[in-house]
């Protein structure tokens, strides 16, 4: 038996009987795709499977689309290389459709989203990034492919330089030390897409608020205003908007795949500082309207593509000239969309969603006169019945305009503009200012509620592999990701030595502060565990010395001998389970609060 199939089993026979039954059936779904069915593949499943409680592992044999397996050494350098901005250490998978890549080919599939944070050497995480990672295959149909992300990477980049807070933030991007992956580097959104949204009005059966969703409407469409206008939108002293002209140069941009899973919820930005920012991201299929620009026409999200999308190159040729200029793609091709996704929002708590997709995807084939809108009298009298919600006739108005089937009867970008403001304002003074400083301060009926998010910048991040700062430099002068040099004392007298970081010093985790009574030493009976001594035990450690110092392996290894001897109480493990496995133990060590860490250390 190798080394990783002894791993392997060693993992599997510290489950008990019932719980081991479990992972089997868990592992059965998944052991199909290329990488988790390796013996490799097996061990990373089965250490996730260690670290899940009862519930979390019930959702994962309920869905099997589990996280891969993190990025490798050369591609989590490659990012550090990138940034050049302090150090950045991998933190999760973001990307949810991981498990529908297609299951004959190796891992990594087609494209990752991952999720980087930037930490101190305190591992505070003071910044966060998110790296697109897409594969594109060799020879004549990879150059090709790679043409493409090269044309969602610079229309992108355009987009956000601009600086509008309603199109997430490209930061970098270009090719991995591999020639196959192209990698984009986007800021996080710490609230998912709108999905997360959608969902939690439709699980409680509780409308988004109205306030929240004129936000969202205001949001989208300024983001489409800065596609077409290369600007941000102006307004005057009484909060009109003004119309501009394209900026110089500046060719008008069609998202053409605009859908809640494309808008994603950033940190909350001002006015409205109780609520995350709308961002429109993911532009993949956008494309730069110039003369003579031959493209697909039928690209797109099927459920959410504009009337004109419906139809072909070869289906438009032979149409007359005014038909043709009908079905031209313009700004109320992502107005279309935009409309759609206000059109969901509104209905999401009084229905399930499948039964508006059927609506969306089956229903709305534009076939049928009376099948021309989603709020055409067809499909509300016979589809959408006891609709529940209750919203403005303002709100509906405005969506239903920018849902009908002809192009002409869609508002533009500058009349979108001016309506969603002006109803924005009037909301405020009918359902209350959402102007807060935070969402604490938001009235109860306007508040949106979700997850709190685990890399917050102050949060801890991952504890991965740290470089040492500079002489000179503690953790507190590492800001915003980038190392600062002290300043120099104005009157030229030396400064104190900074503080250095205790890690880099074996022995500073043993000094005791004077002003504080010492941490009691270990109980009687509790022995320290012996030093590691086989390959396995000592790989664990040996990745990174600096980062795991002496202090650290002694607390370490006073924890793992309670923890055999009985005196640390675990629920996880069977009895007779002593810990063999240093990467399981190490793991459960990691889970550990910083004092009980402290109190470890302190033992020597």
């Amino acid at each position: 038996m190798s080394g990783t199939q002894a791993e392997s089993q060693e993992l599997l026979l510290a489950l008990d009987r019932e719980d081991r039954a479990r992972f089997e059936e868990h592992y059965g779904k998944i052991r199909t795709y290329a990488y988790w069915g390796t013996p490799r593949g097996q061990i990373d499943a089965l250490q996730k499977w260690a670290n899940l409680n009862d519930q979390e592992k019930t959702d994962l044999i309920a869905n099997p689309n589990v996280e891969p397996p993190s990025p490798t050494a050369s591609e989590q350098q490659h990012i550090n290389d990138v940034m050049a901005s302090g150090e950045w250490v991998y933190a999760r998978v973001l990307d949810p459709s991981f498990g529908d890549h297609d299951r004959n080919k190796t891992w990594p599939p087609h494209r990752t989203i991952y999720l980087y944070v930037n930490v101190d050497t305190d591992y505070n995480i003071i910044d966060r990034v998110v790296v697109k990672r897409s594969e594109h295959s060799r020879g004549e149909g990879g150059a090709k492919s790679r043409e493409y992300l090269l044309h969602e990477a610079r229309l992108h980049e355009k987009l956000s330089d601009v600086g509008c807070k309603h199109i997430i933030g490209l930061r970098s991007w270009g090719d991995s030390d591999h020639e196959n992956v192209f990698l984009l580097y986007m800021d996080y959104a710490p609230g998912g897409d709108i999905w997360q949204i959608e969902g939690i009005a439709r699980r409680n059966k509780k409308q988004i608020p109205e306030i929240y969703l004129w936000v969202i409407f205001d949001a989208l469409a300024e983001a489409l205003y800065v596609l077409q206008i290369g600007n941000s939108s102006q307004f005057d002293a009484n909060g009109e908007f003004i119309p501009q002209a394209p900026q110089p140069g500046w060719n008008r941009i069609v998202h053409r795949d605009i859908k809640p899973g494309d808008i994603f919820l950033g940190d909350p930005n001002p006015p409205y500082m109780g609520y995350l920012t709308p961002m429109l991201g993911d532009f993949g299929t956008a494309l730069e309207m110039t003369d003579g620009l031959e493209f697909e026409r039928r690209q797109g999200t099927p459920g959410w593509k504009a009337p004109e999308q419906m139809y072909s190159q070869a289906d438009v040729a032979r149409l007359s000239k005014p038909e043709q200029d009908a079905l031209v793609f313009k700004d109320k091709t992502d107005i279309w969309a935009v409309g759609l996704v206000m059109w969901q929002l509104m209905r999401s708590s009084s229905y399930a969603y499948r039964h508006l997709k059927d609506i969306r995807v089956k229903i709305m084939d534009f076939e049928e006169p009376e099948l021309e809108s989603p709020y055409a009298d067809g499909i509300v009298d016979d589809h959408l019945k006891n609709y529940g919600a209750m919203y403005s006739t303002n709100l509906e108005r405005l969506v239903q305009k920018c849902v009908e089937a002809q192009q002409e009867d869609r508002p533009d970008i500058n009349q979108l503009r001016r309506n969603v403001r002006r109803e924005l304002v009037k909301a405020k003074g009918i359902f209350g200012d959402p102007e807060v400083a935070g969402p604490e301060l938001l009235m109860e009926h306007l508040k949106v509620r979700l997850q709190d998010d685990a890399f917050g910048v102050g949060a801890q991040g991952p504890q991965g592999k740290r470089r040492r700062p500079p002489d000179g430099v503690d953790s507190a002068a590492v800001a915003g990701g980038a190392v600062v040099a002290p300043p120099e004392d104005p009157l030229g007298d030396p400064q104190d030595d900074p503080q250095e970081d205790p890690r880099e010093d074996p022995q500073e985790d043993l000094q005791e502060d004077p002003s504080e009574a010492p941490l009691p030493g270990p109980p009687p009976g509790w022995a320290k565990a012996a030093e590691p001594t086989n390959v396995h035990e000592l790989g664990v450690f040996s990745r990174n010395q600096k980062a795991i110092p002496a202090a650290e392996r002694a607390g370490f290894l006073w924890w793992l001998g309670g923890f055999r001897g009985g005196q640390v109480e675990d629920t996880k493990s069977a009895a007779w389970y002593k810990g063999k496995n240093y990467k399981h133990l190490k793991t459960k060590w990691d889970a550990l609060s910083d004092a009980d860490k402290a109190m470890y250390r302190s033992w020597g």
